[in-house]
């Protein structure tokens, strides 16, 4: 329920300010949805401007933002 908040939190921020998203997809569950017995989930978020987006919109404390990652795995 909570990544489905954030997820459409950041699609009204986006349409709010009016930054140019290429893709917003998930919430998603990871490959690993289960780690440490806590269930995790991912929203993927291409943007020419990470760091204008980040400005933009408050990460809840507990969820981790990766910029450029190397592996959604």
């Amino acid at each position: 329920a909570q990544a489905e908040t954030l997820a459409e939190t950041l699609r009204e921020t986006l349409a709010r300010r009016d930054l140019p998203v290429t893709d917003l997809i998930g919430p998603v569950p990871p490959f690993f949805a289960r780690l440490r017995d806590r269930y995790r989930w991912q929203i993927l978020l291409r943007h020419s401007d990470p760091a204008e987006f980040l400005r933009a919109v408050r990460i809840p404390p507990g969820w981790r933002v990766d910029v450029d990652p190397v592996s959604v795995l």
